[in-house]
């Protein structure tokens, strides 16, 4: 990679956002792997970046299976999900934008099914965004429940000031 003296005014990517000027020491092996996104190293970091929020942080009311012990895995939702509509149920948020569902406990599998159901009744039409994000969220659930493949857990909580 060509070392060019960058200037204030000849800054990529394009765009109208709030730009500055930072110094990066990196290794020669990043700098391959990121001339593999883009020459431009400003894009090819933006590219990067760009990959890297899109995967890790959930949008709306998708969500993510991740498994965590062989044969196990935990829903992982982002901030946005309409499910914090649903008054009982509480994310737990494990990492920016990546959320833990709780329910309180003895609360039936059941029981958010249908809370989900009425949720997805209870949104404007013209969020079909949200809606089909939550209808396979409930399709999901469903087809786990009937199939005995979900099962509730404890995590500790303990109360701090």
């Amino acid at each position: 990679m060509n070392n060019q003296e960058m200037h204030l005014d000849n800054l990529s990517p394009k765009s109208d956002d709030p730009k500055r000027v930072i110094t990066l020491a990196l290794t020669e092996k990043i700098l391959h792997m990121l001339e593999t996104f883009d020459q431009d190293i400003n894009q090819a970091i933006t590219k990067v970046i760009n990959i890297a929020s899109q995967r890790t942080i959930p949008k709306g009311s998708s969500f993510e299976v991740i498994k965590v012990a062989p044969h196990k895995s935990i829903f992982i939702v982002g901030s946005g999900t309409l499910l914090s509509r649903i008054h009982w149920v509480k994310l737990v948020e494990v990492a920016p934008g990546r959320n833990l569902i709780t329910i309180p406990s003895g609360t039936s599998i059941e029981a958010l099914e249908i809370a989900i159901l009425e949720l997805i009744e209870s949104i404007p039409s013209d969020e079909t965004v949200n809606q089909t994000l939550l209808k396979e969220f409930h399709k999901y659930v469903g087809r786990l429940r009937r199939y005995n493949k979900m099962s509730r857990a404890e995590i500790m909580m303990v109360d701090t000031d």
